[in-house]
């Protein structure tokens, strides 16, 4: 729509925040990247699909930086996301890139989900 229309929000990205140990970071990464990955279809822009499919494709976690109290599949999502931005970095086309953005948010959904039904550790 927008393409069609030669005009629509034009997002100014910031900086990709840096990446270290087991942290909140890993969630502004991810949210770095798929905020990247949205502008990517959204005006279209392939070096801002580009930007967010690198950091996606990258692993946030190491698998000694997961706390025991962490689900297995909750866990399994450590590897999945990177799976899903190699495949992102493939996808040319619009249906493609939704694709891949949809089931990254899916993956963030249930990960989500996982956690709010897994008890704190004490």
């Amino acid at each position: 729509c927008h393409a069609v229309l030669e005009r629509g929000p034009r997002y100014e990205a910031g900086a990709e925040p840096e990446s270290r140990a087991w942290s909140s970071n890993h969630r502004l990464r991810y949210r770095w990247a798929l905020d990247r990955m949205w502008e990517g279809v959204v005006q279209p822009n392939d070096a801002r699909w580009q930007e967010g499919s690198e950091v996606l494709a990258k692993p946030a976690i190491e698998p000694e930086h997961l706390p025991a109290s962490v689900p297995p599949d909750v866990a399994a999502l450590r590897t999945k996301v990177p799976e899903i931005g190699t495949r992102a970095r493939g996808a040319k086309d619009f249906e493609a890139r939704s694709a891949v953005l949809a089931e990254v948010i899916s993956a963030c959904a249930s990960c989500h989900a996982s956690a709010r039904a897994t008890p704190a550790p004490d």
